[in-house]
């Protein structure tokens, strides 16, 4: 799919346009196409950028059903921080793809401490 704005390749920034009032009744007509969210006829739906949103929304949820079925007074601490890391998932295009790496390597830490891999634990969680 084409993009309005691309990244400068030298800069790696996007270039921002400007578009006139005209476009406003475009808009108006989208809003009230918003029904339209999630079923097979959103356009919008089919661009990398969502199908990657979607991605993120199942892994929360396999990540919740995992911290629900395996939560214990020990991990708590663990399951806390890794169910709080989509809160740091914000931005657009570039931004959100960089935040979702850094996302992503907090997950994989918090997920092996979760399990009790011996690499992630800390002293604390040793008991004598």
């Amino acid at each position: 799919m084409n993009q309005i704005s691309k990244a400068n390749p030298t800069t790696g920034k996007v270039k921002k346009y400007e578009f006139g009032p005209w476009l406003m009744p475009v808009f108006r007509i989208l809003a009230k196409l918003k029904c339209l969210r999630g079923t097979r006829w959103d356009v919008f739906g089919l661009t990398s950028e969502r199908r990657q949103e979607r991605e993120d929304l199942a892994r929360y949820q396999a990540d919740l059903t995992l911290v629900f079925d395996r939560l214990t007074p020990d991990n708590y601490r663990t399951a806390n921080q890794l169910m709080r890391l989509p809160e740091q998932l914000r931005g657009y295009g570039h931004v959100k793809a960089r935040n979702r790496e850094a996302l992503l390597s907090a997950r994989s830490q918090y997920l092996s401490e979760f399990h009790g891999d011996p690499q992630y634990l800390e002293v604390t969680h040793i008991r004598a």
